[in-house]
Order: C-alpha cells, then structure tokens, then sequence
C-alpha cells in the first residue's frame, strides 16, 4: 500500500486534492450539479468510517477538494479512502477498485 499525502496530526492544511477519474483514465463525467463526499477509515480497521461532504472544484476536469475539519487528523496512521459523486441520485465511488490512501504521521513530542 502506497500513499501520496501526508500531513501531521492536528494540522488542517494541506486540503486533500485529486482529479477524479475513471478506470481508462478520463475525468469522471456528470459531476456538475453533484454531491460530494469523501469516506475513510484506518486502514487497519480500528475504526468506522468518517463521511464528510467535500469540494468539486472543476467539474470538467474532475478536480475535487476535501478540506480538513477539527479532529480529521487527531490520530496518527494510514488511512484508506474513497470519493463518492452523486448525482441526480446515482452514486459513483472511484476509485471503483480498491482506495487510495493516505498518513497522518505524528507531531515530535
């Protein structure tokens, strides 16, 4: 398992960013006038999903935000995740396999 961001425990900056799209590459379509959620958990399972309402930035492009409540990043550790698009009721998760991941990694005690 791979992960491409990070940010320390507690900190609220950087926004999660990613362009959403599909298995053959081209930007998930259909997301203006959508919703959009983020879902994760820690990947070892300790705990139940978190689903929080995210940003479409672009929908052209498929370019989507999650910015960082109080608490988001409280505990250290791998976390899995997933987008979810709904629109006019159809749901549509991507990735459509798997998750993609990222670490909230410790502040120096």
């Amino acid at each position: 398992m791979s992960t491409g961001f990070f940010i320390k425990s507690g900190d609220r900056e950087p926004s999660l960013k990613a362009f959403l799209l599909q298995e053959d590459g081209t930007p998930v379509p259909n997301l203006a006038g959508a919703t959009l959620q983020l879902r994760w958990k820690r990947a070892d399972n300790t705990n139940p999903p978190t689903v929080s309402a995210a940003v479409i930035v672009n929908a052209a492009t498929a370019e989507v935000r999650y910015d960082w409540s109080i608490g988001d990043t409280a505990t250290p550790g791998l976390y899995e995740a997933e987008w979810i698009a709904t629109n006019a009721g159809k749901a549509q998760t991507v990735p459509s396999r798997g998750a993609f991941y990222f670490t909230v990694t410790p502040i120096i005690d």
